[in-house]
């Protein structure tokens, strides 16, 4: 297998996800319901969607076409869910990226977990 960027970044983003280097120490945004206490999920999410963009994968939105890349895009919150409370496998993480494409973020809101 050779390992281009984009596996890379999933790779990366994996230990990002699973060892949560980033804290949050100031007591008053400590564990508040929000983006905050899922600071190390939104930033392992962003360091792989923006190598996918690099690489050409996934054509941001240019006012006619492509995508929005919004906190609330269904398929974010959708990996943001999975990467919080579901235990992803290095390779299963690898074979997400090699799959995501624009398209991927197509989905509709009923298909969202809560």
């Amino acid at each position: 297998m050779t390992c281009n960027e984009g596996k890379k970044a999933a790779l990366y983003a994996y230990w990002i996800a699973k060892l949560r280097p980033i804290k949050i120490t100031d007591s008053r945004y400590k564990n508040v319901d929000g983006y905050n206490n899922q600071i190390n999920e939104l930033f392992a999410i962003h360091y792989m969607l923006s190598a996918l963009c690099g690489m050409g994968r996934i054509k941001l939105w240019d006012g006619h076409d492509g995508v929005k890349l919004l906190l609330d895009n269904p398929f974010i919150k959708r990996l943001r869910y999975s990467m919080r409370f579901r235990n992803f496998t290095i390779d299963s993480i690898i074979v997400l990226a090699d799959a995501i494409t624009t398209e991927s973020f197509n989905i509709s809101e009923q298909y969202v977990l809560p």
